[in-house]
């Protein structure tokens, strides 16, 4: 046989042999296979730390968190502040991320492991708009024994989806990621409350609240405590915000919280298509606070008024959903402490 035929039998070989590798496993030879192990970005534990904008898209949802001095915010919800440490966690766990197991290669099978069309869509930018990462990410896969999770990704570049470590979860929904660390009030503190109409005072060493006003029989124990009302008010969780406008509709209620050290937080709730929304602000009297005992309260903080300042910062002109649950508990009235007070008397 001549060199030149040998040469082309040797061609021809090497050509069946690809095209078996593209018929059993829909890969490009001339694409990047990785490794178990390796790095899943391999470049961007160097460059993590220009990322400046993220964005997150899937079934029709979209989300841009952009960093805005050092701050993460989110730009569908008019810049409010991300949680920091969530979107922290989530680009440290790309940049660390490693691949551990292949995974299909077929287009058809990607809806079962997530990177079908309902795949998160993922690209990191710096400031220059230049991409550090872009790639799919589909199911998690959660490890009970280790309390890890492994992730199915897809991104340009690979022959197939891999099974990766390191990621932490992520969502293209804005008020996924809000930061909802508002305040934290120590409950002890509480001197006074008003809500829907009521004025609670609290006794400290009691914990007794009784109704001052509207004026009733003395001394009035509400058989509904309003701790329920206390507890929500000193650690507000919402699920959504917007900007307050002047087109905002009247409050439905307004109340106070008033604490023994001079804390003043005032509230008023509304109702804008068919949810409950609130609005939150704080003041300081130091002249409560300096007014006996009371003012060295455990859990006081050293700094009233810096901390006043501390919740208007986070609260000013805008609005909180709250659930139609802990609204119906701001709207309570008078009426339904003090009918369930004398039904429980008569009991």
């Amino acid at each position: 046989m001549s060199q030149r035929m040998t040469n082309i039998l040797g061609y021809l070989t090497l050509f069946a042999i690809l095209g078996a590798i593209w018929v059993l496993f829909g890969e490009d030879p001339s694409l990047n296979q990785g490794a178990r192990g390796e790095k899943t970005f391999p470049d961007l534990e160097k460059t993590i730390n220009q990322a400046d904008e993220i964005h997150f898209a899937q079934n029709g949802q979209k989300v841009t968190l952009k960093r805005d001095n050092g701050l993460w915010t989110i730009q569908e919800r008019q810049s409010y502040r991300a949680k920091g440490d969530k979107v922290r966690d989530f680009l440290r766990g790309i940049a660390l991320s490693e691949r551990r197991e292949p995974k299909t290669a077929s287009n058809d099978r990607f809806d079962q492991i997530g990177l079908g069309d309902k795949s998160l869509n993922i690209t990191v930018y710096d400031q220059e708009q230049n991409s550090l990462a872009e790639f799919k990410m589909g199911s998690r896969r959660e490890n009970s024994a280790s309390g890890r999770s492994l992730t199915y990704i897809y991104k340009d570049g690979d022959t197939r989806s891999w099974l990766v470590s390191g990621l932490s979860a992520a969502n293209a929904d804005a008020s996924w990621w809000l930061d909802d660390d508002l305040f934290l009030i120590d409950a002890k503190r509480t001197l006074e409350l008003k809500a829907g109409g009521t004025v609670f005072i609290r006794e400290p060493e009691t914990n007794r609240y009784t109704i001052a006003k509207p004026e009733t029989s003395a001394n009035v124990i509400p058989a509904i405590t309003p701790s329920d009302v206390v507890n929500f008010l000193s650690d507000v969780t919402f699920t959504d915000i917007q900007k307050r406008s002047n087109e905002t509709n009247k409050a439905l209620s307004t109340g106070y919280l008033k604490t023994y050290d001079g804390l003043s937080l005032a509230y008023s709730i509304y109702k804008i298509d068919n949810s409950f929304w609130l609005n939150l602000s704080a003041s300081f009297n130091p002249d409560a606070r300096d007014a006996g005992e009371e003012g060295i309260l455990e859990g006081s903080p050293e700094n009233g008024e810096q901390e006043a300042a501390d919740i208007n910062k986070k609260t000013s002109g805008w609005l909180f959903a709250v659930s139609d649950k802990d609204a119906e508990m701001l709207l309570r009235s008078t009426d339904d402490y003090i009918k369930n007070s004398a039904e429980t008397s008569e009991n």
